[in-house]
C-alpha cells in the first residue's frame, strides 16, 4: 500500500490483508498518514522470518525446476516501477514462454507476479495469452490463494485483452493446482469493491480491532486496545491459530517483491 498524489494505491496482498484482517488493513493506511505509527508494528518473529526465507527458496527452486524441464524462463531485472512495468509488457508482446516477477499495473493495483506463463488462446498479444502461477509454502490450498491470483488475472486482462481461464498455485510439495478463474472471480470483484470503498472513506480515527478476526502485524496494538475495552476476547484468552500465523508470515514474503 502506498500514497501517491493523495491517492492510495494497492497490491493484491493488500486485498488479502483486508479480507482476513480489516483492522490491519486500516492500520496500514493510517501509517501512511502518520509514519509514527510504525513504532506500534509487532517485532519481527524469527519463526515467521524463517518461513519467509523458505518461501523465497521455494520460489527460486521452482524456477530451477522449470528450467530443468526445458522451459525458457525470463528472469526480470530490478529497475524503476515504470521500467519494470514496461519491460513486462514488452516481454509479453515478444511472446516469452515464462516471465518471472513480472510487474503488472492497472489503475490502483500493482504487483509482482511470481510467474507469467504463456498458453495458447487468442488475445491482444496474438494467438497466445498469459496465466499467472504463484508458489506457496503450504501443502494445502487456502481460499485466499485463489482470490490473490484473481487480482493478478484482473490486471492481466487489462493488459492482454482477455482474462486468463486458469490460475495455478504451486504448493510447498511442488504439486501444481490449476484452478478455474470463473469459480472465484465474482467473489473477488465483490471483495475488491468493498475494499476500495473501505479505504476511500475519509477517516483519521484508529479502527476498532473488535471488528476483525485477526490482526496481522498489528497484534500487540489490537490486544492492548481490546484489553482497554475489556472485550470478551480477553476473557476467552483467544490466540492466533497456526493458519493465522502463516498468513502473517506472508507480509515478509511480499517485502521481497515490493508487493505491499
Amino acid at each position: 500500500m502506498r500514497l501517491e498524489n493523495d491517492r492510495l494505491h494497492f497490491s493484491p496482498s493488500d486485498l488479502i490483508n483486508f479480507m482476513e484482517a480489516p483492522f490491519a488493513s486500516a492500520m496500514d493506511r493510517q501509517t501512511l498518514i502518520d509514519p509514527e505509527l510504525e513504532k506500534l508494528i509487532d517485532p519481527e518473529d524469527p519463526l515467521l522470518a524463517s518461513l519467509a526465507q523458505k518461501g523465497l527458496a521455494h520460489e527460486d527452486n521452482f524456477t530451477e525446476t522449470l528450467k530443468a524441464e526445458g522451459h525458457q524462463v525470463l528472469e526480470t531485472k530490478r529497475a524503476t516501477v515504470k521500467q519494470m512495468a514496461n519491460a513486462t509488457i514488452r516481454a509479453m508482446q515478444e511472446g516469452r514462454e515464462i516471465i518471472t516477477q513480472g510487474y503488472l499495473v492497472h489503475e490502483r493495483f500493482a504487483g509482482f507476479a511470481d510467474f507469467l506463463v504463456k498458453v495458447p488462446g487468442a488475445s491482444g498479444l496474438g494467438d497466445y495469452h498469459y496465466e499467472v502461477w504463484d508458489t506457496k509454502l503450504s501443502k494445502k490450498l487456502k481460499p485466499y490463494f485463489a482470490i490473490q491470483l484473481c487480482c493478478y488475472a484482473d490486471m492481466l486482462e487489462q493488459i492482454q485483452g482477455v482474462r486468463p481461464q486458469y490460475i495455478t498455485v504451486v504448493l510447498g510439495d511442488d504439486e501444481r493446482k490449476r484452478l478455474s478463474v470463473d469459480h472465484y472471480f465474482v467473489y473477488f470483484q465483490s471483495l475488491k469493491t468493498a475494499f476500495l470503498a473501505f479505504h476511500d472513506k475519509s477517516n483519521s480515527a484508529l479502527p476498532d480491532p473488535a471488528d476483525s478476526r485477526s490482526f496481522g502485524r498489528w497484534s500487540a496494538l489490537a490486544q492492548s486496545q481490546l484489553k482497554a475495552q475489556d472485550h470478551l476476547s480477553q476473557i476467552a484468552n483467544l490466540n492466533p491459530t497456526p493458519d493465522q500465523k502463516y498468513r502473517k508470515s506472508q507480509h515478509f514474503n511480499y517485502a521481497r517483491t515490493g508487493d505491499k
